[in-house]
């Protein structure tokens, strides 16, 4: 069959794709009078909608509202949630329940305790409410991504402790998260594994899954940008914590606390399924800032998406990570795609959606503290090489000759016979059968890039 042919062909079935585009889109104010500082701290799975808490312009009480992916309230008007003091800390895989933290009053001061409110119908439950003294304080740290499992911490004064369950949300029902003073962090997207740090002189990381021994590391330390590995197969820094997790439970960031030499403690972010490891790089000016991560789903285009906040204790800057493309500057990234972040200043990234596409964080806008969600393009798949045949003879004819009968669905007795050779979706964007293969085939042929 002549190349002619094959491409005209091809004309007449190549499906289309849409591109995934760059985008920035500040998060609304609230209206008066929560119309001071906002907070982004939680996304969906699915990238919809977004948990945070807005401030009253004097900044005296705070409240938790959720957004849409497209910067306005959900609903088109403030998910502001009953009482005076409420803070957003995390939503279901769907986005149709914000959860967060709520200030009881109790005597003369308050007493904290979990919420969800269904952002359609305006239900609000306040849960976990015997799960201690009532002087207890009862922190969400997080939910599983039906949104039926709550992470978390539970302070309790008359025992002087805190400790971190997992919450059975419709019924209260509760199950230790390891044993001994504990803070908790994150949990998967199953509710079966959650991390978090044990408050103690050393500040550990912790992993915890249902069923299994506590996974605390603490028998090394954590310095010169390695994590070092515990007995348990599973790598986690001393002097530091555990603040993020996966949500199929392997990898998991945080923060380890690393010295300069100069008696200067920073945080430094991380992230690692006890094999392959990310550590923020030292730069001249200190490690600072890891105070916020979040780690995308494990299938995302490219593996996980890390997201968070680097740089100088005083100048800090949103990121994101991929294994492929390293440390990213955030803002950076958008500017160089074209967008204009005029009075912009994106400080942290702090939740990313699983597919890790879309990603929330804060910042300041004209010198107010403002939220923002940005889509990211994912990596651009690479081309195969032109040894199409895989005999190891390049460029050559053979390599065209078998390419266009594989298109036209025949199988050349010239591929090799143990690798055979390559598929006809020559860019790897997944669409195929496409003219734009052929194209590319041809560019890379005659020493051009992989488009």
């Amino acid at each position: 069959m002549s190349r002619a042919l094959v491409v005209c062909l091809l004309a007449g079935v190549a499906p289309s794709v849409t591109a995934q585009t760059v985008t920035f889109t500040p998060l609304a104010p609230a209206p008066a009078p929560y119309s001071g500082d906002t907070q982004a701290l939680a996304i969906a799975g699915n990238g919809s909608r977004i948990a945070g808490d807005a401030q009253t312009s004097a900044g005296t009480f705070t409240r938790a509202v959720a957004w849409n992916s497209d910067g306005s309230f959900a609903g088109g008007a403030p998910a502001l949630i009953p009482g005076e003091v409420s803070f957003g800390g995390a939503m279901d895989q769907t986005g149709d329940t914000l959860f967060g933290t709520r200030w009881l009053p109790f005597g003369p001061t308050f007493i904290e305790r979990p919420f969800r409110y269904n952002i359609a119908t305006g239900a609000f439950t306040v849960f976990a409410t015997t799960l201690g003294s009532n002087a207890a304080t009862i922190e969400l740290n997080d939910v599983n991504a039906a949104g039926t499992f709550a992470l978390i911490t539970r302070l309790d004064p008359t025992v002087g402790s805190s400790d971190v369950l997992r919450v059975e949300v419709a019924t209260n029902a509760a199950t230790a998260f390891g044993d001994g003073e504990r803070r908790g962090s994150a949990m998967n997207a199953a509710g079966d594994v959650a991390v978090g740090e044990l408050p103690d002189s050393n500040a550990r990381g912790w992993r915890f899954a249902v069923g299994t021994p506590a996974l605390d590391q603490n028998t090394c330390e954590f310095s010169n940008n390695l994590v070092c590995q515990s007995q348990f197969g599973i790598q986690l820094p001393r002097n530091g914590d555990a603040r993020a997790i996966s949500p199929e439970g392997n990898w998991i960031g945080g923060a380890s606390l690393v010295g300069d030499g100069y008696g200067n403690g920073f945080d430094v972010p991380y992230a690692t399924n006890g094999t392959d490891l990310f550590v923020a790089p030292i730069d001249g000016c200190g490690y600072g800032g890891g105070a916020t991560l979040d780690i995308s789903s494990e299938t995302a285009v490219g593996g996980p998406v890390v997201v968070g906040r680097f740089g100088c204790n005083n100048q800090p800057q949103a990121f994101f990570w991929t294994a492929s493309e390293g440390l990213v500057n955030v803002q950076n990234y958008l500017s160089d795609a074209g967008i204009d972040l005029s009075n912009w200043f994106l400080t942290e990234a702090t939740a990313v959606s699983d597919d890790g596409l879309t990603i929330v964080g804060n910042g300041f806008f004209g010198g107010q503290r403002r939220s923002w969600v940005a889509t990211r393009a994912p990596a651009g798949p690479s081309c195969d090489d032109i040894d199409f045949n895989n005999n190891g003879v390049f460029p050559e004819d053979q390599d065209v000759i078998d390419f266009f009968e594989v298109l036209a669905g025949g199988t050349p007795a010239s591929c090799d016979a143990i690798e055979g050779c390559n598929d006809i979706d020559f860019n790897n964007n997944g669409v195929f059968p496409e003219d734009q293969d052929v194209i590319d085939f041809f560019e890379v042929l005659a020493g051009g890039e992989c488009p």
